[in-house]
């Protein structure tokens, strides 16, 4: 039973890939508003919201369908414990990481729509 929940946590690795882009184009100098760190942002709020956030119900629903079987009580009280507590913990995180994401995509890709009116008034183009 606890692989199974152990390989549906692994699978938000997914996110991961993004996360280290992000620091990639940070130490290339790249801007916060240039096209590949805001495709990249982008990506990693869709991503990260499709395999942490998204998945919950489907998880939690497994959890349940799950607990007071035969399965669930051949794990020690203590097992037990941490596989709920951590579950519990580990989606309060994503759920405050995803908050954070999403508002910091929000804030790039708003910041560049303003910037863009202003760099085409001056004859500039990207």
């Amino acid at each position: 039973m606890l692989p199974y929940f152990a390989n549906f946590r692994l699978l938000a690795e997914f996110s991961t890939p993004c996360v280290n882009q992000r620091w990639f184009f940070e130490v290339l100098g790249y801007p916060k508003a240039s096209k590949p760190n805001m495709a990249n942002g982008v990506l990693m709020a869709f991503v990260f919201f499709l395999v942490r956030i998204a998945v919950m119900p489907i998880y939690y629903s497994r959890m349940c369908s799950v607990y007071g079987t035969e399965a669930f009580y051949k794990v020690s009280f203590g097992g037990r414990s941490a596989w709920i507590f951590s579950s519990i913990c580990l989606d309060i995180m994503n759920v405050m990481w995803m908050h954070k994401i999403a508002r910091g995509c929000y804030k790039v890709l708003r910041s560049s729509r303003k910037a863009k009116p202003e760099s085409q008034e001056n004859g500039k183009t990207d």
